[in-house]
């Protein structure tokens, strides 16, 4: 919690065997779980698609397995999100993600 307040992210190695529920409580330790944009629950599964295969108006529909540009989750929100958990549930060639604590842009 004191990495998270002080660079406005943390890192976490959590083991194995880490599931949804997992995930879940450990964001009800940091405030109010909220729905997500899809579904019924508050986790968003996200699986890369072809922009023929992506969600109407959504990056992979305009941009596939490209890469997306820098962009904001949750912007689309009613209430834009405290915090945002990220787990990636298998190991491989992930991605790069840049994560930006827009408080240090405004020093």
């Amino acid at each position: 919690l004191r990495q998270l307040d002080e660079l406005g992210f943390a890192l976490v190695d959590v083991p194995g065997s880490f599931g949804e529920s997992d995930l879940v409580a450990l964001a009800a330790r940091l405030g109010r779980p909220e729905r997500a944009l899809r579904g019924p629950g508050v986790v968003d599964r996200l699986v890369p698609r072809t922009r023929e295969t992506g969600f109407p108006n959504s990056q992979s529909s305009r941009y596939g397995l490209s890469q997306f540009p820098l962009h904001t989750d949750g912007a689309v929100s009613e209430t834009p999100p405290r915090f945002l958990l990220l787990h990636a549930v298998a190991g491989g060639d992930l991605a790069a993600t840049t994560l930006c604590d827009t408080r240090t842009l405004f020093d």
